[in-house]
């Protein structure tokens, strides 16, 4: 029997996630962060500047790939095959649609399909390695204390982010995406954010009440002078716990699998590697 995949392009976030939700919570870890902008799309549709793209490929009905896109940033997809991989490619070619790059769990043919469709090459910008965490090892103590962020702190905020998503992720965004980043973060009862504060905000770091079941938690930023003195480490220690005592299963975070530091200490604080996922951006060959 000859296998007939088909396309699904979804206008109503509601409607989607209904669709999608029992594919996406077979894999909830994995599947965050789709899970978690879909959750943000219904509840803040005015804060994205750009209406999304959300995509679902069936095959006799039954979800067995999607991907979703606020732009200007990134697409995400979930595993997809190859055929997979080729629908979501020519669909959003077939849309004229501006894609900067992607993110997809490994290995993913997103990339080459995509370069079928449009004759850019996808460029290999960051490794990422998906952690879970149920419970938290203390690390080694370090000065200060963490605290809630607020309305006062969106400068710092919205500077702090532009510094993280450039050396992170390698995305410039401007600075009116930078604010309504900042406020996102203040304002949606899905996100919060904190200082660990030793004198002055010394780490920030987010977590995203993403999945029904989870936290994720990101971003944790330490400006360059100041690292090296534990303060991200314990910053995530006890956002964690917050989290765990608060009902959640489990944290989930990403690490830069080329910063062997990071994922040094996250392992020791108790996380443990679910799924590894690529972040390309798109070039012209």
């Amino acid at each position: 029997m000859t296998m007939t995949l088909e396309c699904i392009v979804a206008t109503d976030v509601a409607t989607f996630s209904e669709l999608v939700w029992p594919f996406l919570l077979e894999r909830e870890v994995e599947h965050n962060l789709i899970i978690g902008t879909l959750r943000e799309l219904a509840h803040f549709p005015d804060t994205y500047l750009q209406p999304p793209y959300m995509a679902a490929v069936l095959l006799h009905g039954q979800v067995v790939a999607c991907g979703v896109m606020t732009p200007p940033h990134k697409l995400v997809i979930s595993r997809a095959s190859a055929e997979a991989a080729e629908l979501l490619a020519a669909d959003l070619a077939a849309r004229g649609a501006r894609v900067p790059g992607f993110s997809a769990p490994r290995p993913s043919a997103f990339g080459e399909a995509w370069r079928g469709q449009t004759g850019q090459r996808s460029q290999l910008q960051v490794e990422l390695r998906i952690y879970q965490l149920t419970h938290v090892m203390t690390p080694v103590p370090a000065r200060g204390r963490l605290q809630r962020a607020k309305a006062a702190d969106l400068p710092r905020i919205r500077t702090w982010l532009a510094a993280f998503n450039a050396e992170a992720m390698h995305e410039h965004g401007t600075p009116a995406d930078y604010a309504a980043l900042a406020r996102r973060w203040i304002e949606s009862p899905q996100r919060s954010l904190a200082w660990w504060i030793d004198d002055k905000p010394v780490c920030m770091i987010g977590v995203n009440y993403a999945t029904p079941n989870g936290a994720r938690i990101g971003p944790v930023y330490t400006p360059p002078a100041l690292r090296g003195r534990g303060y991200a480490s314990n910053a995530v220690a006890a956002l964690s716990q917050q989290v765990l005592d608060g009902g959640r299963a489990f944290v989930s975070l990403y690490t830069d699998l080329a910063n062997p530091t990071s994922n040094g200490i996250y392992q020791a604080i108790g996380f443990v590697p679910v799924a590894d996922t690529d972040d390309y951006a798109f070039v012209a060959s």
